[in-house]
């Protein structure tokens, strides 16, 4: 397989995980305010966070061979002697065992917690994805010349940002799914949803103008660059994403709770708000690609 190609499928797991996981830490804290409802669906969380604390333990090692054979610059089968190089001796390998460490600690206090203390599992995996969000960008080109920089704190506030506003759509796909098969009304945790989602997305915006600012040291690189080029597409994903989150604010999720208010679950509107999610989803999985193109690449090519 294409080296270019494999490190693409691997950072495009590694940060579809990592979305995920944020959703379930914040799903798993706001859900606190709705006892029955995270009694339904407590079986979702607790599989998405195993499922991607898994998929993010696979992909931090293939995340290591793969940046190892970039800077060795050898093949994949050709790392080994270059690892504890890498590992020990390079502002990479600080930023891996820091999230090595991160990871570890959120496994076990979630595998500890997770059946009677719920809420310390639930902001230790919240608390993982954000500072494992916080050592990717400073792996980097925004923390080249630190972690503590602003270039890197404001890079780290779009990629958390990013992930739980994206994440947060994947996960309650499957939870509305979950809620209507149990005839259980979603309008409300519909509407908080959307406050979280709205707050992050915000985030987002902001941090990617200054990010772009940054990055591009010309306005024509927009259109003149590959690095531009791509930014521009992701960014009509974004606007995409956008509209399908104002339509569920501003007209479905108001007739959810209208119709709910009458006991009415189970309505049409319930299913386009459904299907709106798997396709709100489906736009972030692409946004994603474009994310990791972008990782990849210099603003100046």
């Amino acid at each position: 397989m294409d080296f270019n190609l494999l490190n693409n499928i691997v950072l495009f797991a590694d940060r579809s995980a990592l979305a995920i996981l944020i959703a379930v830490g914040i799903s798993g804290m706001w859900l606190r305010s709705y006892p029955d409802a995270l009694r339904q669906v407590t079986v979702i969380l607790n599989c998405a966070a195993v499922t991607c604390l898994a998929a993010l333990a696979v992909t931090t090692i293939f995340v290591l061979f793969l940046r190892t054979a970039s800077l060795a610059d050898v093949s994949l089968l050709e790392t080994w002697p270059y690892l504890d190089k890498v590992i020990n001796k390079s502002h990479f390998g600080t930023t891996w065992l820091g999230r090595c460490s991160a990871l570890g600690i959120a496994i076990l206090l979630y595998l500890a917690c997770r059946a009677r203390f719920a809420q310390i599992a639930h902001a230790s995996i919240l608390a993982a994805g954000l500072y494992i969000a916080f050592l990717i960008s400073g792996a980097s080109h925004a923390g080249e010349d630190g972690l503590l920089t602003w270039e890197n704190i404001n890079n780290s506030l779009h990629i958390a940002s990013a992930c739980a506003w994206g994440g947060s759509v994947i996960l309650y796909a499957f939870i509305v799914r979950k809620l209507n098969n149990s005839h259980y009304a979603v309008g409300d945790t519909a509407q908080r949803l959307t406050s979280i989602a709205t707050s992050a997305l915000v985030t987002v915006l902001v941090t990617g103008l200054i990010n772009a600012w940054l990055r591009l040291t010309t306005l024509d690189l927009l259109w003149t660059s590959d690095y531009g080029l791509v930014l521009l597409t992701k960014l009509l994903f974004v606007f995409f994403m956008m509209i399908i989150g104002a339509t569920n604010r501003f007209i479905l999720i108001p007739a959810l709770l209208k119709q709910e208010s009458h006991n009415q679950i189970g309505s049409p509107s319930h299913t386009y708000f459904r299907r709106g999610l798997y396709v709100d989803s489906g736009v972030f999985f692409i946004i994603i690609g474009f994310a990791v193109s972008l990782a990849l690449l210099s603003p100046e090519h």
